[in-house]
This record gives C-alpha cells, structure tokens and sequence, in this order.
C-alpha cells in the first residue's frame, strides 16, 4: 500500500514524527499492522459517523484503480471525499485517469501515483499541519459532484 510504504519511509527518515499521525480506518479490519505508526481500526460505523470522521480528518486517503482499462472508473468514495470538504490524497493509477482530473478540477487535493510522489505530498501537508495546525482545503466547484448533483445529471440524461 503506496501511503504505507511513504509514511513509513518518512517515519523512518524522520521528516515525520511518529506520535503525529494516525491513520484511522473505518468498515472491515485492514489486512496490515503498523509498527512505525497508530493504525486505529473503530469498525463499522453508521454513514453519519463515517462523515463526521471525515470532516474531522486532515486528509482522506483515497485508493486509485491501479487497472490501465479502467481509466474512467470513478470511485464512490470520492464523492463522498468532496462533500467532507477536506483534503484528499489518492493513491496509486495513473495521470490522467478521471480520479486524477477530478481531483485537478475540483483542486480538492493530491493525487500520488508512486510512493515518491506521496513521500513528498505527506511531508508538504505535515510541514503545513506543523505550522498552521491544519491542512487547508482548497476545493471549488465541488458541489457538481456531489451526490444529489450526479443523480440530476442523469435524470437529465434518461429523460432525453
């Protein structure tokens, strides 16, 4: 797992101090431990709370379709990421796939395709928490993805 990978490299480095971060997860048990970070796992959770969670997080982590034929998939979880309004770094794909436009145009965040490339949006964003005791979001124009906004869109579409 790409984001893994990065923030243990950057734990280890110690461009990034371990006791600083939490990645939490919500839904079935992930399949990993972490000894370098806290990895939390709080289980299923009602939608209301998974949003709050949301709200709440300095960044939302989003696992990219890694499939070259699948270019035009757009994760649902996405949606959901754009209504919470706060950063999103997604992981793995590759450029210009859907994921990596959605997140250019809505400028709702990072998209990282490489372990690299996620070492180096982690640390700008940690930097950023360090120094503000935030990651600020920058989103526009998110309200078109939305869910009530898409459902329109193809009312539209089945009613032409």
């Amino acid at each position: 797992m790409i984001l893994l990978e990065a923030l243990s490299n950057l734990v280890r480095s110690s461009a990034i101090d371990s006791t600083d971060c939490e990645i939490r997860f919500y839904g079935d048990k992930p399949l990993f431990e972490s000894l370098l970070f806290p990895v939390k796992w709080y289980g299923k959770v009602s939608h209301a709370e998974a949003i709050k969670a949301q709200k709440e997080s300095q960044l939302l982590w989003l696992l990219d379709w890694d499939d070259p034929d699948e270019l035009g998939v757009h994760p649902g979880k996405i949606f959901e990421y754009l209504g919470a309004r706060r950063p999103i770094i997604a992981t793995g794909g590759v450029k210009g796939n859907v994921v990596d436009e959605l997140i250019k145009g809505a400028q709702s965040g990072y998209h990282a395709i490489d372990v690299q490339e996620t070492e180096q949006v982690l640390e700008m964003c940690y930097r950023e928490w360090k120094e503000t005791g935030r990651v600020e979001y920058h989103g526009v124009g998110q309200e078109k993805y939305t869910w009530r906004e898409m459902t329109r869109k193809y009312v539209e579409l089945l009613d032409d």
